[in-house]
């Protein structure tokens, strides 16, 4: 959740006297490490600029309104003061307290909550004994970074997502107009079910089903929920709304979906041990009576308007759809095997991708049904997210076995190599996409607007990954 406190009721006069130091754990043992000779120019950022702080870990240049100079707090409070506007210009509190305790207009984002920074927001960390704090520059998938004093020699630094304790976001800071949380699950080459991505690298220590991937949600209250087979067969939510052992036995092999709804909480589709299509969650625990093709997923969708939509391949190998809009028979045959993907659009309504029976990629839905004529590794399949209005993007492997997009954005082949029999997961970022997949070295790799990363991290083979 996203946490707004407000600094009320100190003296600005006070504030000058209050320790400011960075950390104690920032000390060094020549004044390179802190920037060169104190007051020396460094960096820049919106036109504020850091400056070296000598060989002292404390002010090497007294103090003025914005704090000791210059210390890691002096920066942030400069720039926000100077950048943003916000008053009093210095806070009174040492870099590990600006998380709580900080001036009106100004939004609090605690590690772990599903928010993704952006440039202007101060970085805060527990380092030492009073922290140490950066402001945002730049966001390249899990790597953020920083321009900084009092802890590098030319003023810049980059970090790892997850390795800060929150960001604090100016509320006029336009730059984040559509903060979103950049996670993805897979099971590891361990059997172990991991997360990674903005809200940190997490080992659940939770054995999955072998061959079978997780699905993973944002929620709106912020982090994120899991679903996936657990290797006793049952179904397993974790997350930020809590673990769960559903004790509702899953068809060997196949993965569950989850989908946050609009008004809270989530929704799972997936196919239970009987072949049947099953939904389970806050909206309510439905067997529906549907049989589902054997060995195939389910995949669910969010709608705007309330309620929920799965897309699946029914046990006569047609697509099908079932929820709040409807139950429907597309009568379009599906690759044996396969399973389809589904996105809300923005506008209303929802589409479809899946593997045709011919091998291509086929789209249908709201926005239009389409042959996309492009041909899908056999057995494999896609994954679609909804974009602006009744756009939207899908990525799949294609028969050469390399990662392509296709859809608003254009046709688009990456040029990189999948695990053979392993499918991708994209979705929607403000301003473009992230698609997660299982590469060819079996390492996971995410690319797209929030940079390309290999996270050299060993999935199990031929699953599959869910988010980013």
């Amino acid at each position: 959740m996203n946490i707004l406190r407000h600094l009320m009721g100190y003296s600005v006069l006070a504030v000058a006297a209050a320790a400011t130091a960075c950390s104690s754990s920032d000390s060094a043992s020549s004044s390179e490490a802190y920037g060169g000779s104190c007051n020396a120019p460094l960096a820049s950022i919106d036109g504020v600029t850091a400056f070296g702080n000598g060989k002292t870990v404390y002010a090497c240049d007294g103090s003025w309104k914005w704090g000791d100079r210059w210390e890691c707090v002096e920066l942030a409070q400069r720039y926000m003061n100077l950048h943003f506007g916000i008053n009093p210009p210095s806070w009174g509190v040492n870099a590990n307290g600006m998380c709580a305790s900080h001036p009106a207009g100004l939004t609090t984002h605690w590690k772990g909550d599903g928010y993704g920074p952006v440039h202007g927001d101060l970085m805060v960390f527990n380092l030492g004994s009073f922290g140490h704090v950066a402001v945002v520059n730049e966001v390249s998938g899990s790597s953020v970074s920083v321009v900084e004093q009092n802890a590098s020699a030319t003023g810049r630094n980059t970090y790892s997502m997850g390795s800060e304790i929150c960001f604090v976001h100016a509320d006029n800071n336009a730059s984040a107009a559509h903060p979103l949380v950049v996670e993805t699950a897979f099971q590891a080459n361990t059997g172990d079910l991991w997360t990674v991505g903005s809200a940190g690298t997490t080992n659940w220590k939770l054995g999955m089903m072998a061959g079978t991937s997780p699905s993973i949600a944002a929620l709106p209250s912020g982090g994120f929920e899991v679903a996936f087979q657990a290797n006793t067969g049952d179904l397993w939510t974790v997350g930020a709304a809590g673990n769960k052992n559903w004790q509702l036995g899953m068809m060997a092999g196949t993965s569950p979906s989850i989908a946050a709804l609009a008004g809270g909480g989530y929704e799972v589709a997936f196919e239970a041990n009987t072949t049947s299509l099953w939904t389970v969650g806050t909206a309510g625990m439905t067997n529906t009576e549907l049989g589902m093709m054997k060995g195939t997923s389910p995949s669910i969708t969010a709608l705007p308007s309330g309620g929920f939509e799965v897309a699946f391949q029914a046990n006569t190998g047609d697509l099908w759809t079932e929820g709040t809009d409807g139950t429907r028979n597309w009568e379009l045959g599906m690759m044996a095997g396969t399973s389809p993907s589904i996105a809300a659009l923005a506008n209303g309504g929802f589409e479809v991708a899946f593997e045709a029976n011919t091998s291509s990629l086929w789209t249908v839905g709201t926005a239009g049904d389409a042959d996309t004529k492009l041909g899908m590794m056999v057995g494999t399949s896609p994954s679609i997210t909804a974009l602006a209005g009744d756009e939207f993007e899908v990525a799949f492997q294609a028969n050469t076995g390399d990662l392509w997009t296709n859809g608003s954005e254009g046709t688009t082949n990456w040029e990189l190599g999948m695990m053979k029999g392993t499918s991708p997961s994209i979705a929607a970022l403000s301003g473009g996409f992230e698609i997660a997949f299982e590469a060819n070295t079996s390492s996971l790799w995410t690319v797209g607007s929030a940079g390309n990363t290999d996270w050299e991290l060993g999935m199990m083979v031929g699953t599959s990954p869910g988010g980013p």
